[in-house]
């Protein structure tokens, strides 16, 4: 779904060209919710043999791609890369998440956009022309600028029946036992802070549909399993604090203006991020956006000053907002790049 995300604002940008989106499960069913026109890959077989008679017959242009984790070989992904190398259609990705481009040699590409320039150089060293690189803000962020915060606050506040007390939102990932133990090491600290914990568990996490987190849950003195509600933005407006191993919802906290903490025990979130990314701190947290924790050891006192310390919130505040809040729409920035790439002048 962070891939769809990331490219569907596109759909505005170019509005004047005819735009086709061709998608599979999460992205799939977003597009049969909201009525949009989609494409899968059974109907393309079916109506013109393979995708690469699809484009063609359809005059594509050029091939927008997202970078979904942990698919299958052959996914919807790699089969429009191949299509693209085979057609000499221009090809550019958008990294939903950093580290989840993952660059091969053969592979054809015009553009990545990354969402951080330490990603640029990451990738530089991976092998990616680093003419191709363009940093901009990902554009599955561009609504949340203009989200009217306090008001969705209050609202969602007063819909799940909070108080004064201060708010905790989990964002639980879809490796299953790495975010079942993270919640578990730290769920004794805030207890004992007695804070409400809104609970949303990855959809794909298979330990939550096997009623694996009622127990453990079952120690906070106040807490909603929030994992239904399909809208996360409400709910991190209605949070103090946005805690997550490395969940796209603490970008989204950000953005709305709620601080983010990311738990990275070394041998839990640091190391999945190490084989799976390339890198073990987010770079929210190496630009001072964000908090982190990393050992067992610190867990108190950093949980103490990111829900109650005002001035250190405060500072995450204003630097998410220097490095990302004010940056040009991404969605819009993409538009201008592609246009410029594909008439030679990038």
């Amino acid at each position: 779904m962070g891939p769809y995300l990331s490219i569907a604002p596109l759909e505005r940008e170019f509005e004047s060209e005819k735009v086709l989106f061709l998608v599979e499960g999460p992205a799939k069913e977003a597009r049969r919710a909201s009525g949009k026109a989609y494409w899968e890959v059974s109907e393309v077989i079916q109506k013109s043999g393979t995708i690469g008679q699809f484009l063609k017959k359809h005059a594509v242009q050029a091939i927008i791609a997202g970078t979904s984790d942990g698919l299958p070989e052959d996914n919807i992904e790699e089969q429009a890369v191949v299509a693209a190398r085979a057609k000499g259609i221009p090809l550019f990705v958008i990294e939903d998440f950093p580290g989840n481009y993952r660059h091969r040699p053969s592979a054809k590409l015009d553009g990545l956009f990354v969402e951080d320039e330490t990603q640029r150089e990451w990738h530089a060293s991976c092998g990616v022309p680093r003419d191709r690189i363009y940093c901009a803000s990902n554009p599955r962020y561009d609504g949340l600028r203009g989200v009217d915060r306090d008001t969705l606050r209050d609202k969602t506040r007063a819909s799940l029946q909070i108080g004064k007390q201060r708010v905790i939102l989990w964002a639980g990932q879809p490796d299953e036992a790495r975010s079942y133990e993270a919640l578990e090491r730290l769920l004794p600290s805030l207890a004992q802070k007695e804070v409400a914990l809104l609970f949303k568990a990855h959809p794909r996490d298979r330990l939550y549909r096997e009623g694996a987190y009622k127990s453990l849950l079952s120690s906070m003195g106040w807490y909603r399993d929030v994992t239904s509600e399909p809208e996360t933005i409400g709910l991190c407006c209605a949070a103090d604090l946005v805690v997550t191993q490395f969940s796209s919802v603490g970008v989204e906290a950000g953005y709305l203006g709620t601080p983010a903490l990311y738990v990275l025990f070394d041998d839990l979130g640091k190391a999945y991020l190490r084989r799976h990314k390339g890198y073990d701190i987010v770079p929210w947290v190496e630009r001072g956006c964000a908090f982190v924790m990393d050992s067992k050891s610190e867990m108190d006192d950093v949980i103490e000053t990111a829900l109650f310390n005002d001035e250190a919130r405060a500072r995450v505040r204003k630097n998410f907002s220097r490095w990302y809040g004010t940056r040009p729409l991404g969605a819009q920035a993409v538009r201008t790049i592609i246009h410029r790439a594909l008439n030679g002048r990038a």
